[in-house]
């Protein structure tokens, strides 16, 4: 970041110094900031498709999914292979609960990039959508076996088994989460639901207050 703040110091750079300006903002988590340098981009001409990649990835960040979408399109109109694009635009319709263009985006992804946990943990929450509970556990596996550690994918096991009523499958996904991060949120939440179902009140209740976080 201090390279290209000096280089910009020196007189008119191009957009893709501003580009990569943000890129190093948002990597430090300053995405105020690496936006205002992607529009700056964006304002000089010729940016790189990843700028709409990058300002894409903010909105879907701030839950802003139809801004997401937009910019997401200009990066696909400007690079029709780019995986992370198709991926993106899969989680943006998604949220949208637009679920089988999600789902189309998805598997354009793998075909490009068979061998990633994220992809095939996101195309397994659009099928659990899709009421193709199976098909979505089957992603999820195949997401864990990429990636041992995606807590992501074993809490999305979980919570699909639960509502299989497979509930001590479902118990052993959510320890599986959190004996890799023991302070994750979303499962301990999500684990604290199925525990007080199943009537075991102090350890749910203990579980429970995960909401405060």
């Amino acid at each position: 970041l201090a390279s290209y703040e000096r280089a910009l110091a020196t007189g008119p750079c191009s957009a893709t110094t501003h580009h990569n300006k943000g890129a190093a903002l948002m990597q430090l988590g300053r995405d105020t900031e690496a936006m205002q340098s992607f529009d700056r981009a964006l304002e000089l001409g010729s940016a790189p498709p990843q700028t709409h990649l990058a300002r894409g990835r903010i909105f879907l960040g701030r839950q802003r999914p139809l801004e997401a979408l937009a910019c997401l399109d200009l990066a696909l109109a400007l690079s029709r292979d780019d995986v992370e694009v198709f991926f993106q635009r899969g989680v943006a319709l998604n949220a949208l609960g637009r679920y089988e263009e999600a789902l189309a985006c998805l598997d354009r992804a793998l075909t490009l990039k068979g061998d990633s946990a994220e992809i095939f943990n996101a195309r397994g929450a659009v099928l659990e959508r899709l009421d193709r509970s199976e098909e979505a556990l089957d992603c999820f596996a195949k997401a864990v076996a990429l990636k041992p550690d995606h807590v992501g994918a074993y809490t999305n096991a979980a919570n699909t088994r639960t509502a299989l009523g497979r509930f001590d499958e479902a118990l052993r996904d959510f320890d599986a989460a959190l004996k890799i991060t023991p302070d994750d949120t979303k499962a301990i939440w999500s684990k604290s639901l199925l525990v007080l179902s199943l009537g075991n009140l102090r350890q749910g209740w203990q579980l429970y207050e995960s909401r405060l976080r």
